[in-house]
């Protein structure tokens, strides 16, 4: 074999294994993390992090096995290639079919309980929280929760609790999602003082489907100040938080 064809075929198979890896990675890497954070992306963070992290390492990886590869293949003389025989063809087949067996156990262990669809009209509980000194410094004001559209400047308000634990107080209500309704075009959203309003990302519209139980406590998306009329990011503060759980629907 010349040097120029050896030099090719490892390129070739380095080029081969980089694309594999990041395929690999990233499609059999995203439904194990999705499934470990139970089922939800609603921010489209873990889809990031497959994109921005987990592709280049499977790029890195899968390069290098196939560089590796490349070079056995193009520097190994015909005498000294084993023969494909039946014995490898079924070692193989059975390594690659304990690989699958394996994928989709731990996809099954990671998954928990069976998701709730949107589309079954179920109760989304929600809490939001913030510091209670914050709302102690507002007596004359009465924390609140509502739906609101933006696009159509409509505000249909919320049945709330307000409960003190500690130095956080924690506004809880639930919302039964109904099809039809245009939930979807909604942002719920706390008013908490008169120069705080937060909202977060809920799953609001009938073909999303999440898991059981409540979710991790996740920073508030946006901070409106209804007075200034100023807008700040929440994702870099520690005082606003929220997070919610879907629920069968039960009659009152």
């Amino acid at each position: 074999m010349s040097a120029f064809k050896a030099v090719m075929k490892v390129v070739a198979c380095t080029v081969l294994g980089a694309v594999f890896g990041v395929i690999l990675f990233v499609f059999a890497g995203y439904p194990l993390l999705l499934a470990a954070a139970g089922g939800r992306d609603m921010n489209g963070g873990i889809a990031m992090g497959m994109v921005t992290g987990v592709a280049p390492l499977g790029l890195f990886i899968g390069g290098f096995a196939g560089f590796a590869i490349g070079l056995r293949w193009a520097v190994a003389r015909p005498q000294d290639r084993r023969p494909f025989t039946a014995r490898r063809k079924y070692t193989i087949a059975g390594v690659l079919a304990a690989l699958v067996v394996g994928y989709f156990s731990l996809l099954f262990i990671l998954q928990g309980p069976a998701g709730i669809k949107m589309s079954s009209e179920p109760d989304l509980e929600f809490e939001f929280r913030t510091a209670a000194a914050l709302l102690a410094a507002n007596p004359d004001f009465t924390p609140a929760a509502e739906l609101y559209s933006e696009y159509q400047d409509r505000h249909i308000p919320l049945e709330t609790e307000l409960r003190i634990e500690g130095g956080e107080a924690i506004l809880a209500g639930k919302l039964h999602v109904v099809k039809g309704r245009g939930y979807e075009n909604f942002s719920l959203r706390a008013l908490l003082t008169p120069e705080i309003t937060v909202d977060g990302v809920f799953p609001l519209w009938p073909g999303a489907e999440v898991q059981p139980g409540y979710a991790e406590w996740d920073e508030v998306g946006y901070i409106h100040n209804p007075k200034t009329g100023e807008v700040e990011l929440g994702y870099s503060q520690d005082v606003h938080f929220y997070r919610y759980r879907v629920m069968p629907h039960r009659e009152q």
